[in-house]
């Protein structure tokens, strides 16, 4: 073969490969679109985050989130469908393209990411591991839990935790492990165990819904950091792209104060930094394969990160959370809203 011939080839290979790639990088914005709406996985049931309510309307932080996304797509914050997925089948759910991305209380690991062939696009919360139990027990540390039966939920990563803790500190628990919230709580009600462990902020909804809230106490041992992703499949770059920056989209409008109250009024000015941000986003759009005014839509119909979180976790909500660790990095917190 001729060198000539040698360099048609290569570049034939090159092209078709990175058309492959173009094709490929798409395929999950296709879906959704022809399927018409975004379906994305959620919890079975946790107040504050995803709770399907009487009325069968799914409220909460992370399904403002998917929300977020499906107006991103659509303009349209009901083009959504919630998939209530337990612990042992989210991440196969989202690998086995059962959903088109999970956002439900679940941690970071390069475990999930590698073994499951995802990608954790954004930390959307900040959480820590504690304990819920029943004061009469008299605990108030965490080294008076030695010889406790403790609630767990399986396949998750409090067990490993609790693990390596009592390890740590030369004691013994008996694990009642659980499928789903739902069980966990009824165990833990009816006493079958003292001590309930998760999220921080999942035990504080916990706390809230149970009748004897009086009587529960929060032990913050700060066992584990608990971060909580969005996930989506190790293999659209597009749909990554789209699902990422909707996310950022959230905390840049709340760092720039770009709200659902405001944003009309910064669309039609001419200048400012709320201006200059909407005219950025509007050049992804393109690229994103989106409307032009899909960030304004975002923030105009379900709010800046700020808002969602007031409303669904914080001082608008029952559960009354602080921002802590959730609040932007210029006010002492861990969120960072990368630039556009």
């Amino acid at each position: 073969m001729g060198k000539l011939n040698v360099k048609v080839l290569f570049l034939t290979l090159m092209l078709l490969c990175l058309y492959a790639t173009n094709v490929f990088a798409g395929e999950t914005l296709l879906q959704v679109k022809k399927q018409g709406y975004v379906n994305c996985g959620v919890s079975t049931g946790i107040l504050g985050f995803s709770l399907q309510v009487k009325n069968k309307k799914w409220t909460g932080f992370d399904v403002s989130l998917c929300r977020a996304v499906a107006v991103a797509v659509f303009n349209d914050v009901n083009k959504v469908r919630f998939t209530p997925l337990n612990t042992k089948e989210r991440f196969t759910s989202l690998h086995d393209n059962k959903v088109d991305l999970l956002i439900r209380n679940s941690t970071l690991t390069a475990r999930r990411e590698v073994l499951y062939n995802l990608q954790a696009v954004a930390i959307s919360f900040f959480d820590k591991q504690s304990f819920l139990l029943y004061k009469s027990s008299g605990i108030v540390s965490n080294l008076q839990l030695n010889g406790e039966t403790i609630c767990i939920q399986s396949a998750t990563t409090s067990k490993e935790n609790l693990d390596n803790f009592f390890k740590k500190n030369h004691m013994k628990y008996k694990a009642l492990l659980f499928d789903n919230t739902k069980a966990m709580i009824q165990a833990f009600a009816k006493k079958r165990c003292e001590v309930l462990t998760s999220d921080t902020s999942q035990l504080y909804a916990i706390k809230h819904a149970l009748q004897t809230a009086d009587n529960l106490s929060i032990l913050q041992g700060d066992i584990a950091s608990d971060p909580f992703a969005i996930y989506v499949r190790n293999k659209d770059t597009q749909w990554a792209n789209i699902v990422r920056w909707t996310f950022y989209l959230l905390l840049n409008a709340e760092a720039k104060q770009v709200t659902s109250d405001n944003i009309d009024t910064i669309k039609k000015s001419k200048t400012g930094e709320g201006k200059l941000f909407l005219m950025q986003t509007q050049t992804l759009a393109k690229h994103l394969d989106l409307d032009p005014d899909w960030a304004y839509n975002v923030i105009k119909k379900v709010g800046n990160y700020s808002q969602i979180f007031e409303r669904t976790l914080g001082k608008y909500s029952v559960l009354k959370l602080d921002r802590g660790a959730n609040a932007l990095v210029q006010k002492g917190g861990l969120m960072y809203p990368l630039p556009f």
